[in-house]
């Protein structure tokens, strides 16, 4: 027998979607999976005892629940079985809601097909790039990419609540958007809407940057259904890279760490049990395990003790390759930044990107003087920093980017400097300290392309042989959920640098030496004391 849900009371009515029990289509734990994940207030309340359920009745207007009543029934007759979920408003405003089937749903799918997934080698498919498509190596314009997720936009069961233009990006727009975070279950607070941004060079890449940010950091949260094997590293049937292997934080930094710091875990032990998730290595197209918490973020206890997880590496795309590129290029470019930052290296200013220079320029305003560094460093890839200036304070703001083409890393730094101007992130001159003369440029130099391909594969692969040749493996996790309409991948490159400070990294040490940029290491407690949280 069909049926619809249907709510009159409160501030908001809904009716539908239409649940025919038809093969292939949502049932209601799918439509409830997503309403309790956009509702974590709301799902906490279900989780208390029967007997403390109470709570205060829904507002109710007669007047008011009539007319919805007849709005809503003039959608049924228009949608008729093609409901979908309808809300209308206190002032009669209507709105549409996704409400997908979940393929890993356990009412009406496979609640493993996930894990199985996950369990499979990961093999790249051919994805040509689109010639002449701003932004870089997409198989998507970005308006296509723009027009399929704004379906998944909705507060009550999208995967990305809200998208919005901010005001002050001029010619770099700049937009936000918010994904809901679920609920915890050991009651620790929170902040339940996560805010994120998207930059690009028109509208049109903006917009899908920010939706795309969202979708990567909502499918990234631990759901209970990914591969997973808890035991010692030794038992396990391939390598692991165990968590010292992923951070490389000093005692220093352990000891006067705060509770829930990501220093503030423990150290590994091995004869502790963790928690471990296939992954899959490009450079050795073998098995490799990772520590579980690493690949989500809000892990349980005692599995994020050992190892935390970070966006660096996290990344979205229309195919997996996509979203792969966009990861290693997001690893190669912390990695260079943190390299310069902690060692506070003086680089030449970039000549590139005269058109992206000028844009920005207009888009800070006359206050900020604005300039780009080439960060490049022992990879051969790309790696820009845009700085920008303001004399009337001395605050400085930053965005960096990294590309096979050194015009597209100054596009992607110039554009997130934008970003956080708009987002008013900027570092205040007490913030960077007395230290600050390697943010002014040291000569100039144009900046060398790294090798170009037509198909996005070509592109993995020449940056999975760079870190190859520096003596890093080039790791993959794939966490994308069957239910969301972009793949989304973890990439970990077992001891590059984090833009987050981890003081006991060699590379931060050996790295600047090896490359001259440095006659030798500096002592650890000569590095930038400021740490760079951007």
């Amino acid at each position: 027998m069909a049926w619809l849900p249907l709510r009159v009371a409160g501030d908001t009515a809904w009716l539908g979607p239409w649940f025919g029990h038809e093969a292939g289509q949502p049932c209601w734990h799918c439509l409830d999976a997503r309403l309790m994940r956009n509702q974590p207030v709301r799902a906490w309340w279900r989780s208390r005892p029967a007997g403390q359920r109470a709570g205060l009745p829904e507002s109710h207007q007669p007047d008011a629940t009539a007319l919805r009543l007849r709005l809503l029934a003039e959608a049924l007759v228009r949608h008729g079985p093609n409901m979908p979920l309808v809300t209308v408003g206190q002032n009669g405003e209507m709105r549409a809601h996704p409400s997908p089937r979940r393929p890993q749903c356990p009412a009406c799918g496979d609640p493993g097909v996930l894990a199985a997934r996950q369990a499979q080698p990961l093999r790249l498919a051919p994805a040509r790039k689109l010639a002449g498509v701003a932004g870089g190596a997409r198989t998507q314009t970005s308006q296509d990419t723009v027009t399929r997720l704004l379906a998944e936009v909705s507060p009550l069961t999208g995967v990305v609540a809200d998208v919005r233009l901010l005001p002050g990006g001029g010619a770099m727009p700049v937009h936000h958007s918010q994904f809901f975070r679920p609920w915890r279950s050991d009651g620790a607070p929170r902040i339940q809407a996560q805010s994120c941004l998207g930059k690009g060079a028109s509208e049109a890449q903006s917009c899908a940057s920010a939706l795309c940010e969202a979708v990567e950091r909502y499918a990234a949260a631990w759901q209970g259904d990914e591969a997973m094997r808890l035991a010692r590293a030794a038992e396990l049937p391939a390598p692991a890279i165990t968590p010292d292997m992923l951070s490389f934080f000093s005692a220093e930094q352990r000891a006067s760490a705060r509770p829930g710091e990501r220093a503030a875990q423990r150290a590994y032990d091995p004869q502790t049990p963790q928690a471990w998730t296939p992954a899959w290595s490009l450079t050795e197209n073998a098995l490799r395990y990772l520590p579980l918490a690493a690949c989500y973020a809000d892990a349980p206890a005692p599995w994020a003790d050992f190892a935390g997880w970070s966006s660096n590496g996290c990344a979205s795309g229309n195919c997996r390759e996509e979203a792969i590129l966009q990861g290693l290029l997001e690893v190669i470019e912390r990695d260079a930044v943190a390299i310069w930052w902690y060692n506070m290296i003086s680089r030449p200013q970039a000549r590139c990107a005269a058109a992206a220079q000028a844009r920005a320029a207009q888009a800070l305003g006359p206050a900020w003087r604005c300039w780009l560094l080439d960060l490049t460093h022992d990879l051969g890839v790309p790696v820009l920093a845009a700085i920008a200036w303001r004399e009337a304070d001395g605050a400085w703001a930053l965005g960096f980017g990294a590309s096979l083409s050194a015009e597209l890393a100054a596009e992607r730094a110039l554009t997130e400097l934008v970003q956080l101007v708009a987002a008013d992130k900027c570092l205040t001159a007490d913030a960077v300290g007395p230290h600050a003369g390697f943010l002014w440029p040291a000569g100039e130099r144009a900046p060398q392309d790294a090798a170009q391909h037509e198909d996005i594969v070509d592109d993995i692969l020449c940056c999975v042989a760079a870190w190859r040749a520096q003596g890093h493996e080039v790791i993959v996790h794939d966490y994308s959920r069957p239910d969301i309409a972009l793949a989304t991948v973890k990439v970990v490159t077992p001891g590059a640098c984090h833009i987050w400070p981890e003081r006991a990294n060699p590379r931060l040490f050996a790295a600047p030496v090896a490359l001259g940029w440095l006659a030798a290491p500096l002592a650890p407690e000569a590095l930038n004391f400021s740490d760079l949280y951007v």
